[in-house]
């Protein structure tokens, strides 16, 4: 904004210019001024770029807190479906995360430290509001969401051939695994 405004000042001398146009102190001067704020601009966007670039490093750093905190987002938002008791507001869930992050000291792992610290503390507040019967079935969700979406070693589709059964599955989706100790006929 500031160049424009420059530009325009100097584009307005110069058309309103009478004259020689070297002889005009006005429009020389602001040429200079417009000179130095270019050159003064063009710095601080050199050392913004390079600021952006260090909040990238930083915050490629931290995606993995945030998956983990998706992951359990989501498991817990899947509790309504268990029983519609189960409603736990992203608000809540939003100042259990950030005030794990604020008591999580900077220490050299603190990246698997938070990790570790989300999964527990998130797990063992929202068990204090589940019956006692549900707290296996959330336990297992978690564990199973952390394999399927983070860890990678559970597939979708041996996911979904545990929950709705080989019957509803094209049989194509799911391979029967090389070192597999059945036969074709048995996977089948």
């Amino acid at each position: 904004m500031q160049l424009k405004k420059g530009e325009d000042k100097i584009l307005d001398l110069l058309s309103n210019s009478k004259g020689m146009i070297l002889d005009d102190i006005d429009l020389i001067e602001s040429l200079k001024l417009s000179k130095e704020m270019a050159m003064s601009v063009s710095e601080k966007l050199a050392i913004a770029e390079s600021k952006q670039e260090e909040i990238s490093v930083a915050m490629n750093k931290y995606a993995p807190v945030a998956r983990r905190g998706t992951v359990m987002y989501f498991v817990i938002a899947d509790l309504a479906l268990i029983d519609s008791m189960y409603q736990f507001s992203l608000n809540y869930f939003g100042n259990l995360y950030s005030s794990i992050i604020d008591t999580t000291k900077e220490q050299k792992d603190r990246i698997n430290l938070l990790i570790s610290n989300i999964t527990s503390t998130v797990f063992e507040n929202i068990c204090r509001g589940l019956f006692n019967n549900h707290k296996r079935i959330f336990s297992f969700l978690v564990a199973a969401k952390i394999l399927i979406q983070e860890l990678k070693t559970v597939t979708l589709g041996e996911w979904n051939s545990l929950i709705k059964g080989i019957f509803v599955l094209n049989p194509l989706d799911v391979a029967k695994p090389e070192k597999a100790p059945f036969t074709d006929s048995q996977w089948q």
